[in-house]
């Protein structure tokens, strides 16, 4: 028996410079598990006049994550800073399966068996990267942006499966076939999101509000299937078992509200409208569909009591 492993280690470096004004702390973090256990199972059915006997294996994986994340801060001047912050992640898995299955009649000559082995890979990258994540311009009430913020999603899974089966006549093999075949998925998501709010003074504790959202949401998903060409290498592509899709939307969101501060309450009221632009693509059958409507809308109406 093999008992499982994990190794993990990172490193960590902050620093302060030109007089404390900016900052950078940035950190690393690595952790691999191994757990290469094994599972078998042995099973055997009993029908009328044969019998049938599974023997199956699994075997562990193994899991690689990697982490990183990166901060910088610039004090503009004591009313005014600035932020970036990047992070990004990955892991790896590794997973492989062994099975076996057959089936024999009551005399012990054997019916047919299937062997199986799959090996399977995913790769995994998760990363957010704020242009400049924080800003804080006290010194413009007015105008309030928010800096591009990026994110995405990248997932590869690649399956190797090569069944082997065999069927028996009178416990002599009469037919066998094999289907060799790498499977891979691809699957990407990426968004940038954006607001501008614009704020009016109309008196002493009066306010009205502007507000505008830009987003842009991106995925791709591709499946490919391809064949053993004989040499080792997957390059026959099945274009039955394949595809390629593509699904973009662009989101615009623009807002207005009312607001009185007032010293015993506060009181605001306001209304947005979301407006969808979706285009569809089938790579595949090189086909694509646009699609527009209004996807929501909203009104509110907020008071606070400042007694209490």
């Amino acid at each position: 028996m093999v008992l499982p492993t994990n190794w993990n280690g990172g490193m960590h470096y902050s620093n302060k410079y030109n007089n404390g004004k900016n900052s950078l702390n940035a950190g690393y973090k690595f952790t691999k598990v191994n757990a290469p256990g094994i599972t078998r199972i042995q099973s055997r059915t009993f029908l009328k006049d044969n019998s049938f006997r599974t023997n199956s294996i699994n075997n562990g994986f193994l899991q690689y994550q990697h982490g990183i994340n990166l901060t910088v801060e610039t004090n503009i001047d004591s009313m005014n800073s600035l932020k970036w912050t990047t992070k990004v992640n990955s892991s790896l898995v590794k997973t492989r399966s062994d099975f076996y299955t057959e089936s024999i009649n009551d005399e012990g000559d054997s019916l047919n068996n299937s062997k199986r082995q799959t090996t399977n890979r995913a790769e995994i990258i998760v990363w957010l990267l704020p242009f400049c994540g924080d800003i804080n311009l006290k010194s413009w009430p007015v105008l309030s942006p928010s800096i591009p913020m990026l994110t995405g999603t990248s997932q590869r899974i690649t399956v190797f499966s090569i069944p082997l089966n065999n069927y028996f006549d009178d416990g002599v093999i009469d037919y066998r076939d094999t289907t060799d075949q790498q499977n891979i998925r691809n699957n990407e998501s990426k968004s940038v999101v954006t607001k501008v709010s614009y704020t009016e003074p109309l008196m002493k504790d009066t306010y009205l509000e502007f507000s505008y959202s830009l987003g842009y949401y991106s995925n791709n998903t591709d499946r490919i299937t391809t064949v053993n060409d004989g040499s080792g290498k997957y390059l026959d592509r099945i274009d039955s078992l394949s595809n390629s899709f593509v699904f973009n939307r662009l989101v615009t969101t623009p807002g207005a509200n009312f607001r009185v501060n007032k010293k015993k309450y506060n009181w605001s009221f306001g209304a947005s409208v979301g407006f969808s632009h979706f285009v569809q693509k089938n790579l595949t059958e090189d086909s694509r569909y646009n699609y527009n409507f209004v996807n929501s809308s909203k009104g509110f109406f907020f008071i606070q009591d400042q007694t209490q």
